[in-house]
């Protein structure tokens, strides 16, 4: 990796206008490459298929744990490495192991909570092997651990998402080989039993069967957006489950599809949403936003694995508005701008400002976290002819109103 610093930086106006006067709020939004100071003899191999989660050490600082991927050649990965936001440093984690082997996977998922980093199923392509187990990383005494579970434990299966709420860990879609997508929902409970529970909706309307897709909680609900079917659609909408009473909200999304991306909530209320796959000869290095306006959220981004969330919800008020017809809003005009819609709530303008050539190349099944509340870290992937092990930073700045 480069250690010259590439930036650039993008802006989008709301423009909302009252009968008596008009407001303008400029959200601009900067897309860098970390500098990191290793060599590059000390980085993760190029990967994708990862997962990325942070951790707030107990000594104040901020960690990233990377975990597991594949790259073309179909090598899958078992290694932890860990990037010390702080230091801008990787290092490679040596977990012991005690009676349990973590073994190598992609498509996995890995949620935090607390110190403890819980991860769940993914596949071996080299060796045909897709997983239902449950490995827990603790960062505090670097150790795997494979606890006994119980219940409806979950089917094989990879690029699912999982979430952590006040709730549990909750695993949603992937597919499988024997099985292919899936749309059920399974719920690990925060207590010593460690108990799977299947989540039967209560209502006939669910969300459709997908791969691929991403997610995250806020407050009682979680939002999923995005993922491909079994055969190879792209989903188009926005699906809400109420964890309150287990059941789907299902809103269409106009102009936009993808799956593979990488995805998380900036500052509590924006869901952002970056590269993947859209259909066409080529992958994506645009990146789009979803509204979303709850008092607390934690992100988890599922492709492959990601997504990712830093810590379990901390949620205390109810969601200021809900997810009716939003459409996305382009932050990025590597891809068009959609159409105006009539239900669109604001005028949007974009703009690029910087050189496009400095930009980040289109990437699929790179993995990501949220630091800090502002900034999505985004590492490695793959290209339509390459694999990555680059670390890139989007950082939301404060909105400037006038």
């Amino acid at each position: 990796m480069s250690h010259a610093t590439r930036q650039e930086v993008f802006y989008f106006e709301e423009i909302v206008d009252n009968d008596k006067d008009t407001k303008t709020t400029e959200e601009t939004y900067t897309l860098s490459e970390c500098h990191v100071l290793n060599d590059t003899s000390d980085l993760p191999s190029k990967r994708g298929g990862a997962t990325l989660t942070a951790v707030l050490a107990a000594q104040g600082n901020t960690l990233l744990y990377l975990i597991g991927g594949a790259n073309r050649a179909a090598e899958t990965f078992g290694d932890v490495h860990v990037f010390d936001w702080d230091a801008k440093r990787w290092t490679q984690a040596k977990p012991s192991i005690g009676s349990t082997t973590f073994t190598p996977r992609s498509g996995h998922t890995a949620v935090a909570r607390g110190s403890r980093i819980y991860v769940f199923g993914g596949a071996n392509l080299r060796v045909g092997a897709v997983f239902n187990d449950l490995h827990v990383l603790d960062t505090d005494t670097m150790t795997w651990s494979q606890p006994e579970v119980g219940g409806d434990v979950p089917p094989a299966r990879n690029s699912h998402v999982a979430v952590a709420t006040d709730k549990g860990m909750v695993v949603i879609g992937g597919s499988s080989p024997q099985v292919g997508a899936m749309n059920d929902v399974y719920l690990l409970a925060w207590d010593d039993d460690m108990s799977w529970r299947r989540i039967r909706p209560s209502s006939s309307t669910v969300m459709s069967k997908r791969e691929l897709h991403a997610a995250c909680a806020i407050h009682d609900r979680i939002l999923v957006v995005g993922g491909r079917s079994s055969s190879g659609i792209l989903c188009d909408d926005v699906c809400e489950l109420h964890t309150d009473s287990w059941t789907w909200t299902i809103t269409p999304l106009t102009s936009w599809h993808r799956c593979a991306h990488a995805a998380g909530v900036l500052g509590g209320t924006h869901w952002v949403h970056f590269g993947g796959w859209g259909g066409g000869h080529d992958f994506l290095s645009d990146c789009w936003q979803l509204p979303v306006r709850p008092a607390a959220c934690h992100d988890n981004v599922g492709i492959a694995g990601p997504p990712t969330s830093p810590t379990t919800l901390n949620a205390i008020e109810p969601c200021q508005t809900s997810m009716h017809p939003v459409p996305l809003q382009v932050v990025h005009r590597h891809s068009p701008p959609p159409p105006p819609l009539e239900e669109t709530p604001h005028i949007v303008d974009v703009a690029l400002v910087g050189s496009e050539e400095a930009g980040l190349v289109g990437r699929f099944a790179h993995c990501a976290c949220v630091v800090e509340d502002a900034s999505l870290v985004m590492f490695g992937g793959m290209t339509t002819d390459a694999d990555l092990h680059d670390l890139w930073v989007l950082t939301r700045l404060p909105a400037n109103t006038t």
